[in-house]
């Protein structure tokens, strides 16, 4: 079977991933999206409109049911 990446290379693009969301983060210009990430312990600049997020958040996020769109 053909693999994109092997293990180590996911992981290492995992790590790189986490890095960024929680070292540089993210902009968002939805005011309510940055007040849900800020209440769930998310760094958030409102000045800014950036929301750094620590890993524990993108985990507990993963863990939950995802919603349907249409």
């Amino acid at each position: 079977m053909f693999k994109l990446l092997s293990q180590d290379e996911i992981q290492m693009l995992h790590v790189a991933a986490m890095e960024v969301l929680e070292r540089t983060g993210i902009m968002m210009q939805h005011e309510k999206a940055l007040s849900i990430l800020k209440d769930s312990g998310a760094d958030v600049d409102n000045k800014k409109k950036i929301a750094k997020i620590p890993e524990f958040l993108v985990r507990e996020a993963l863990k939950k049911p995802q919603a349907e769109f249409s």
